[in-house]
């Protein structure tokens, strides 16, 4: 069998979750092209690939992509970048079964980013399996501090439970072989790539035990000319020699700066591959090193820094463009593929370890309101309410709570095995100690119990209405 992954730092870092996967396929060819500090349309430059030559491709970029789109400056979430997202991951899944793996950032923990529900909605149309690991991580919840479940880094998880994650995927990706949809739209058209090769004929080859790139000399008496009928996705450089203003004029004659002041390193065979994105995918005619910034916009990629003498130099490996035109209106077919079927699975298997034991554990429990009634979950208009448990059925599943000590997570309760679930989109849940109950909280507001059914995040205390009780 042969893997391949795509991803950012948590896929790179040493005993990671890859790592962990590594070791439950001992045997089987793992290739990584992965490149840290840089948001998931990077891989555009990957879309020329037969991805039909691997069984699998793991795709890894959320945090990075959440950064973009909340902390750089200049950056913000956007609509174009999604849609290349979505031919990206349309285009792999065309040819060969995609894991879209749902590492997010320590401040996005509790409140699910606009980026990733994005990309668990694009994965659900598409028909790929997301790997939901925010929700994995609550198995290992420690008295809801999120901070235990991160190292110093805001983007990585523990070493030890990605390391977990990923051997418990490795044991089960083989059993949702079928869980796939390969009835998607190839964009790989759409992409284009410029290498070094294309600016000059003086190219530098760089390489070292993890990837290798060929990069062109840029100055600031040198501006080079792009295609400008393709909206410009960004550049690869290398960063250890890039201390510079990369300066372009957009599609409204607006000059735009992006700051490219990263710290150096000359040390002989060192160097730091990075793409920096373009933000909203501009066509431009020329990129150019200016002496200060002066544009209408200014762009702080991620790592980048606010002061820092310049050197007014680049090292430029490629430039990656997009063509949206008439393929990109083209819409993949329905399917019936659960993109959570993945991790789902996952979820369980991490619960049986933590618990040492199956939904008959004490361990796990109903949730009852003040009503007398208990939480339920409706499948097919997915979402909970509450009600008596006599409408139990295929489509209407009890809601129960997992104590692991201290710890809490929600899931939903069929005959034969149990599957974890966020039931309430990034709440807490706490335990009132002295009641023997619950409460869920979410930005400032409590969890009740309405009549007739309704559950809603609406009361700024927590009275009858707001506790539940778990029950045996």
């Amino acid at each position: 069998m042969k893997i391949l992954i795509l991803g950012t730092s948590n896929s790179i870092l040493n005993n990671g979750w890859s790592f962990g996967l590594k070791a439950a396929l001992e045997g089987h060819e793992v290739t990584s092209m992965c490149v840290g500090a840089s948001p998931g349309i990077q891989f555009a430059d990957k879309m020329s690939l037969n991805f039909a030559d691997y069984d699998y491709v793991f795709f890894d970029s959320i945090p990075n992509d959440e950064e973009y789109a909340r902390n750089a400056k200049g950056y913000a979430f956007n609509e174009k970048n999604e849609k290349v997202m979505e031919e990206i991951y349309s285009t792999i899944s065309s040819q060969t079964n995609l894991v879209i793996l749902g590492f997010c950032n320590r401040w996005a923990f509790l409140e699910e980013s606009m980026v990733y529900k994005s990309r668990k909605n694009i994965a659900q149309a598409i028909g790929c399996q997301f790997v939901d690991i925010k929700t994995l991580l609550k198995v290992h919840l420690n008295e809801n501090s999120v901070n235990s479940l991160y190292e110093s880094h805001q983007a990585h998880p523990k070493r030890a439970l990605s390391y977990e994650i990923g051997v418990v995927i490795g044991n089960e990706i083989l059993n949702h072989f079928n869980q796939f949809n390969h009835d998607c739209h190839d964009y790989s058209a759409n992409f284009t790539v410029q290498t070094a090769h294309h600016f000059s004929e003086n190219v530098i080859r760089l390489e070292n035990s993890l990837l290798s790139m060929d990069v062109v000399e840029v100055h600031q008496d040198a501006p080079f000319e792009t295609d400008s009928t393709h909206s410009c996705l960004g550049v690869y450089i290398n960063a250890y020699a890039t201390n510079c203003i990369l300066s372009y004029e957009d599609d409204y004659s607006l000059q735009n700066d992006v700051r490219l002041t990263y710290n150096q390193n000359h040390e002989d065979g060192k160097f730091l591959k990075v793409f920096v994105p373009f933000h909203s995918a501009p066509k431009i005619k020329k990129l150019a090193l200016i002496k200060e910034s002066g544009g209408a916009n200014l762009y702080h990629p991620v790592m980048t820094h606010d002061h820092k003498e310049l050197s007014h130099r680049m090292q430029l490996s490629s430039v990656l463009y997009w063509d949206g035109g008439v393929a990109s209106e083209i819409q993949n077919a329905t399917h019936k593929i659960n993109s959570l079927s993945l991790s789902h699975t996952i979820a369980h298997k991490l619960l049986e370890k933590k618990t040492q034991s199956k939904i008959k554990n004490k361990s796990i429990s109903g949730i009852k309101t003040h009503h007398n009634s208990y939480i339920l979950f409706d499948r097919n208009k997915n979402h909970a309410i509450h009600g008596s448990m006599s409408i139990v059925s295929d489509s209407v599943v009890p809601v129960v709570l997992v104590r692991l000590g201290d710890s809490y997570a929600t899931a939903i309760a069929y005959k034969h095995g149990l599957e974890v679930i966020d039931i309430f989109e990034g709440s807490n849940i706490s335990l009132l100690k002295e009641q023997d109950k619950i409460t869920f909280s979410k930005d400032g507001k409590f969890l009740c119990a309405e009549k007739y059914g309704a559950l809603t995040f609406s009361r700024s205390k927590a009275m009858e209405w707001e506790c539940f009780t778990p029950t045996q």
